[in-house]
């Protein structure tokens, strides 16, 4: 291969690069706000109301970081990447602190201006759920945002 060609295949790559970044930071700005839990998935199992009413959980995202608080009381946070490209999409978070501190958690979601879904895996796992209900290890959120 020529020095011509190997340029041109490295400026594609770089182009299709960016293009991946640029869609994920639109899509951490949608992603941006408060969002307040509505349904909770745990294991495969809907968790019942009561226990849902426990706490209330809240995520409000800035950029490309999350913190989540539980009855007002700041839990834990960290930092989000998207890649929106992927079908589903994905997402990880790694935990900055908390008991799975420095781990990142895999997973899928989907998102619209009100409402937005989230499975994730087990903190520290490799592989992100597949489908949109939970199996065992694996949690499910839908959120709605709030205004």
């Amino acid at each position: 291969m020529n020095r011509a060609c190997v340029g041109m295949a490295v400026l594609v790559l770089a182009s299709g690069l960016q293009a991946g970044q640029d869609a994920a930071v639109k899509e951490l700005k949608k992603m941006a706000g408060v969002w307040q839990a509505t349904v909770l998935e745990l294991d495969g199992r809907a968790l019942e109301d009561a226990e849902k009413n426990k706490a209330k959980i809240t995520v409000v995202v800035k950029d490309n970081r999350y913190t989540i608080y539980f009855d007002d009381k700041m839990t834990s946070s960290g930092l989000l990447k998207v890649d929106p490209a992927k079908s589903p999409k994905r997402i990880e978070a790694l935990h900055l602190d908390g008991k799975h501190k420095g781990k990142v958690q895999p997973g899928i979601y989907m998102l619209d201006d009100r409402e937005m879904k989230i499975v994730f895996a087990e903190p520290g796992t490799k592989n992100a759920p597949k489908e949109f209900r939970t199996g065992v290890g694996e949690v499910m959120i839908h959120y709605k945002r709030v205004k």
